[in-house]
């Protein structure tokens, strides 16, 4: 697993085996987390925005993580 980048106490994007995981943290604790698997539209605006779209996209999973989909264990 290779850790691509890092927000403290916000996520952490990985990639492992052609898969993009954006881990969310959904408190200041970091404690608790959800592991989200990118899919090729988020990729591509990774690739073209970098850290915006990442806090972006790490807002939107923490306001509804179970609502939100594609979410990994």
């Amino acid at each position: 697993m290779l850790e691509l980048t890092r927000s403290p106490n916000n996520y952490t994007l990985t990639y492992e085996d052609g898969t993009y995981i954006l881990c969310v943290s959904l408190d200041a604790s970091g404690f608790n987390e959800v592991n989200y698997k990118l899919n090729a539209g988020e990729i591509y605006s990774y690739e073209s925005q970098k850290e915006p779209f990442l806090n972006l996209l790490a807002q939107q999973i923490r306001d509804n993580p179970d609502g939100f989909g594609k979410v990994v264990k």
